[in-house]
């Protein structure tokens, strides 16, 4: 059989094979696509709130803005925003 001598065919019969696979196995892979990506969004907003408060924190000590853009990756106006309480922390 050609797909056991040619490493190109083999992977092609694998593919083809995977494409294949019937309604249930697609769906199970949806759904665990579908857990991967919620849980990739709940690590990155936590990311953002702890962002928040890390600039929350250093404007209370009254460091500079520069200082809590370098530290935080936030931007100018975020910062603004925050000091002025006009940002809802996340």
């Amino acid at each position: 059989m050609l797909a056991k001598k040619s490493p190109a065919m083999r992977i092609a019969t694998l593919r083809l094979k995977e494409l294949s696979a019937g309604e249930e196995a697609r769906m199970l892979h949806d759904a665990w696509l579908k857990q991967k990506r919620d849980n990739y969004a709940r690590e990155q907003g936590a990311v953002v709130a702890a962002k928040y408060e890390i600039a929350s924190a250093m404007l209370r000590d009254k460091e500079p803005i520069e200082k809590i853009i370098k530290y935080t990756d936030l931007t100018h106006e975020e910062i603004t925003n925050l000091q002025n309480g006009a940002v809802e922390k996340h």
